[in-house]
């Protein structure tokens, strides 16, 4: 796997899929069913809001993930440290290394997406 092919997978299975699955529990969980508080405070929020603002929630939490990813992929690359960091990281699959333009190679992706 090339850090191209790690990038669109990670854009498929955790910006996408999650995507997708909050966007499912937005519309469809009651919030009387909710067991989480902060879950059943954003349900009662979200259920107040007219369509083009949900359709803005939404892209914000889309926005959310983006970024995550990013400070992550930031981290495995170098860009920024960790606290008590003392090395670079390694992210390999197969003897090939990955990072080093991961963050890069995923905000291209995201803005050729876009």
């Amino acid at each position: 796997m090339k850090a191209e092919d790690f990038t669109e997978q990670i854009c498929k299975r955790i910006l996408n899929e999650n995507t997708d699955i909050y966007s499912n529990l937005l519309e469809n969980t009651d919030v009387n069913e909710a067991t989480d508080v902060n879950w059943q405070k954003v349900l009662e929020v979200y259920q107040k809001l007219e369509e083009s603002e949900r359709n803005r929630f939404k892209g914000f939490v889309r926005q959310i993930i983006t970024d995550t990813i990013s400070s992550t992929f930031a981290v495995l690359d170098g860009m920024t440290w960790l606290e008590n960091q003392t090395d670079d990281f390694v992210l390999s699959h197969s003897k090939t290394k990955l990072n080093g333009n991961l963050q890069d190679i995923f905000l291209a992706r995201i803005e050729k997406n876009s």
